[in-house]
């Protein structure tokens, strides 16, 4: 793996109570717990700031592509 990479490290994820409510949205990603994309978009929209509000489309496509490759993964 390369870098250089952006990391947030969040303790109560807007959109989400605590930490332990959010942890069920959680993907392993080359052996790193990471908030899925739903996760992601569900955070964006409760922090409700405009950069985060605008990514929420982009995002929602990405969800899409990524749910139909993993079950073209899945057939293979």
């Amino acid at each position: 793996m390369k870098g250089p990479f952006e990391l947030d490290i969040v303790f109560a994820p807007d959109g989400y109570e605590s930490y332990e409510e959010a942890l069920p949205m959680k993907k392993i990603v080359d052996g790193y717990p990471v908030m899925s994309v739903e996760g992601v978009i569900r955070t964006k929209g409760a922090a409700g700031r405009k950069k985060d509000l605008n990514d929420i489309d982009d995002l929602r496509l990405f969800a899409v592509w990524l749910r139909k490759k993993e079950h073209e993964d899945a057939q293979n």
